[in-house]
């Protein structure tokens, strides 16, 4: 650390799987101070496959030349702790890179007020606020069908995260240079950055028999929501509806909305019955049993 092109940057990164931690990787290995923050027990990728020794391959590759730190970030004591790391004083420093949601205590309005110079670079999926990731966006522009042996019938994954790897590496310099404020990187960018004339045909071919993971648009379909969702839900603490042709279908709300309905009907639950005992020729279960001879 502090040794390369970009030795005395300071960089706080909150991210998970590929294309932030690639990011914060690629700046680490230029020499930048790269500080990873992760909730206790790690953050959702710690444990992904491939596994050596039953530790994450991909977690090591891509975390590695960087210093980590453990914050619980769903406490108010935790967020106040990342804040200050993100904005503590000193040149070089008040960099923040994150592929997770940001609102409230980490965005860039809040953090902006600790430290005016602030640049934050935000990696989101669609630029309508929709999940996309590797998988979906291969899915969408029909490669799982170029892939593979010459007699395989179905789809076939590859192994690479280009689409992943492409966002990473330019979040680390979007426009040449570094700027004061805020800034974003969409998966869906690096997708039609690649070649506009090769892959708006390939989605206007595979939407309509595949189902649209990203329209023209960017418009984000279920498949393409469920591993953004899951990280808005963990960290973010978001209410996610799942509509479909403008009608609401279902929704995935954070563990702490189910333990609060769930309280809130036992309580329903208890007062009905409750009431129902007050009732004109209610009888209470011990009455009910002596009466049957049970």
């Amino acid at each position: 650390m502090g040794v390369g092109i970009l030795g005395g940057l300071r960089i706080v990164e909150i991210s998970a799987f590929v294309a932030a931690p690639l990011g914060g990787a690629t700046l680490a290995a230029m020499g930048a101070d790269v500080i990873r923050v992760d909730p206790p027990g790690g953050g959702v990728d710690i444990g992904r496959w491939p596994l050596h020794r039953g530790r994450s391959l991909y977690w090591a590759g891509l975390n590695q030349g960087k210093r980590s730190v453990t914050i619980d970030m769903r406490q108010d004591s935790g967020q106040e702790k990342v804040a200050k790391l993100i904005t503590a004083p000193g040149e070089g420093g008040g960099i923040f890179l994150t592929n997770l949601p940001v609102l409230g205590w980490n965005s860039y309005d809040t953090l902006k007020k600790l430290r005016g110079d602030l640049i934050m670079v935000v990696i989101t999926g669609n630029r309508d606020g929709s999940a996309a990731v590797d998988y979906t966006v291969n899915a969408a522009l029909g490669f799982p069908f170029v892939t593979g042996p010459e007699d395989a019938e179905g789809p076939v994954n590859h192994v690479l995260p280009a689409w992943d790897a492409m966002t990473g590496t330019k979040s680390v310099d979007k426009d040449g240079h570094i700027t004061t404020g805020p800034a974003s990187t969409h998966v869906q960018d690096a997708v039609f950055g690649f070649d506009k004339n090769y892959i708006k045909p390939a989605i206007e071919y595979w939407t309509p028999k595949r189902g649209s993971f990203i329209g023209d648009e960017g418009s984000g379909a279920v498949a393409s929501g469920v591993s953004g969702g899951l990280e808005m839900l963990a960290y973010g603490k978001e209410r996610i509806v799942i509509s479909r042709k403008g009608k609401r279908l279902a929704a995935m709300v954070p563990i702490e909305d189910l333990e609060l309905l769930e309280a809130l009907e036992d309580k329903t639950d208890l007062a009905a019955a409750r009431k129902a005992l007050k009732a004109p020729g209610s009888k209470s279960w011990e009455q009910f049993k002596k009466e049957r001879g049970l």
